[in-house]
């Protein structure tokens, strides 16, 4: 991988993890520059709500994978969720 490409699919992956979880969440009530991640005991990131009352809210899962080519983020309401993309070309 060439020059900064894999930070600028980083931050595209956390972006689009970011916008997802604000819409699909709150309905956009929450920037989605403000959401705060914590790790849960595996190590998976989960949404740590701050300054949101999160009793009313239903729990939230979700996902994310990225390669050279494709960003892919899964968002569900109540069930794990988990994804992995690879490269199609990878050499084992």
């Amino acid at each position: 991988m060439r020059g900064n490409q894999p930070q600028k699919r980083a931050l595209l992956a956390s972006e689009l993890v970011r916008t997802t979880i604000a819409r699909y969440q709150t309905n956009f009530q929450v920037d989605p520059r403000c959401l705060k991640f914590k790790k849960n005991i595996y190590g998976k990131p989960e949404v740590e709500w701050q300054d949101v009352d999160d009793s009313h809210l239903p729990p939230l899962h979700f996902n994310i994978s990225h390669n050279s080519f494709l960003i892919a983020c899964g968002v569900t309401l109540n069930s794990p969720i988990g994804i992995d993309v690879e490269e199609k070309q990878r050499k084992l």
